[in-house]
């Protein structure tokens, strides 16, 4: 549980650290900027206590090579993002068009696109379930005014149900119908403030007995 809140509060901190960067640079030069800035600094601080924690955790329960690979994973992803965070792209001149600050925010959004999460998806029944996902790319936007305006593009890791399949034909553009038509999935969009952390399935934990989906031929 305590591994898990962890990795719940970086993941938060880090949506809040995108959020204040996208808030910086609407803002004219002045206190309320200022108070931006210190806020940013607070959650970079925040971030890498949290980090630390957990990797204090990882190393205290750290059994199997499979946990390790988990840990790994989650720092290369964490480096990754924080690395083009850094590059502090997103912080603009006030004498910057608006549409040199949308291309550049759009820039430093990059950083999330290959990650993964869980994400959600509404099943043909009406049930909204998350599901793990890998982040294939940002939807652009004519004006980021807040995290909500923020949309990815997401393909599932693990999928239940054909609609969440990757189009076989998507990577080669041969498929012959569209986004809507197509039973197969071409990327579903989603808010990006309503992605979770991203959880390593436990295949290990398989034995006699166990309850699995099965795949069927349909």
């Amino acid at each position: 549980m305590e591994e898990q809140s962890l990795r719940d509060s970086l993941n938060t901190y880090k949506k809040q650290l995108v959020q204040v960067n996208l808030a910086i640079s609407t803002f004219e030069d002045g206190k309320d900027k200022e108070d931006l800035f210190s806020l940013k600094n607070n959650l970079e601080q925040l971030i890498q206590l949290t980090k630390e924690s957990f990797q204090q955790l990882e190393n205290l329960t750290a059994s199997t090579s499979s946990s390790s690979d988990t840990s790994t994973s989650f720092d290369c992803e964490y480096a990754l993002f924080m690395s083009e965070m850094e590059k502090d792209g997103v912080l603009l001149e006030s004498n910057e068009t608006s549409s040199s600050k949308i291309l550049n925010i759009e820039d430093e959004l990059k950083a999330i696109e290959g990650m993964k999460c869980k994400a959600p998806h509404k099943h043909q029944w009406g049930d909204v379930i998350y599901h793990n996902a890998l982040i294939c790319s940002v939807v652009a936007c004519e004006n980021y005014s807040s995290m909500d305006d923020i949309e990815v593009k997401v393909m599932f890791i693990n999928p239940t149900h054909e609609e969440m399949l990757p189009c076989p034909y998507l990577l080669e553009s041969s498929c012959k119908f569209d986004d809507e038509k197509c039973k197969y999935s071409h990327g579903e969009v989603v808010a990006f403030s309503c992605l979770k952390e991203y959880i390593e399935p436990k295949f290990e934990l398989l034995t006699n007995g166990s309850k699995v989906l099965a795949k069927q031929k349909n």
